[in-house]
């Protein structure tokens, strides 16, 4: 697996936030839903989180409830350093978040069968070149619990060439913003990221996840959110 955040990108990951306005409230609803699914469930959850890059996510999923402890993985050694500090009010040792330098399908294969009751990620399986993301699913299901919640907020794209298209080019706009802030070098390297995204070994489309999710064995399926380019999905195991 590719790493793609050891650039500068992976060091001003955080600046990502700037250029994407409704980033916060794709986070508000990882952490609603999370809050949702602990209300339903007794004892300890158990969540997996792949790519918990700056740990942002890593802080909302923990903030949903006091029952919820996160196993956090990411294959960029810079990235967990971040979380690290971003997340220091949570103690390192906490039973409550363990992170997890690895890769997405090294650190799967050695989890057994329905280890985790929720698996909860952002923007990181659209990083996945499209064989090795269909494993990391197959495995996903493998590794949730019977009932076990699924929820991904990430890039996918309509699978409409026209609306693709439109919506890309807007989010390449966005960029223009790093240049205004004088961080030309990062617009570079976020739009070489972007057109990657759109290369057909890579591409993420709403349509062909769902059909896949749905072939591996997850059911409900849904987006329950999208603006532009990004959704989110739900299933259950």
């Amino acid at each position: 697996m590719n790493k793609r955040f050891s650039g500068r990108i992976g060091e001003d990951y955080d600046l990502f936030k700037s250029i994407c306005p409704y980033y916060e409230d794709l986070q508000n609803i990882i952490e609603q839903k999370l809050f949702e699914y602990s209300i339903k469930n007794n004892g300890i959850i158990e969540v997996l989180e792949i790519g918990c890059g700056t740990g942002h996510t890593t802080g909302r999923i923990l903030r949903a409830s006091q029952k919820i402890s996160v196993t956090a993985v990411d294959n960029e050694k810079i990235m967990i350093e971040q979380a690290r500090i971003s997340l220091g009010l949570f103690n390192f040792e906490s039973p409550r978040v363990k992170f997890v330098l690895n890769n997405a399908i090294k650190y799967l294969k050695s989890v057994e069968d329905e280890t985790f009751d929720a698996f909860a990620s952002a923007f990181t399986l659209h990083n996945f070149e499209r064989n090795y993301r269909e494993e990391v699913l197959r495995e996903i299901y493998r590794c949730l619990k019977n009932r076990g919640f699924f929820i991904n907020s990430d890039k996918y794209y309509f699978g409409n060439e026209k609306k693709d298209k439109i919506h890309s080019d807007w989010q390449l706009k966005q960029f223009d913003k790093f240049e205004e802030i004088g961080r030309p070098d990062l617009k570079k390297e976020w739009v070489n990221h972007y057109l990657e995204d759109e290369k057909p070994y890579r591409k993420m489309t709403e349509p062909e996840q769902k059909k896949l999710m749905q072939e591996i064995g997850f059911k409900k399926i849904k987006r329950i959110f999208r603006k532009h380019l990004e959704a989110i999905i739900t299933a259950q195991k």
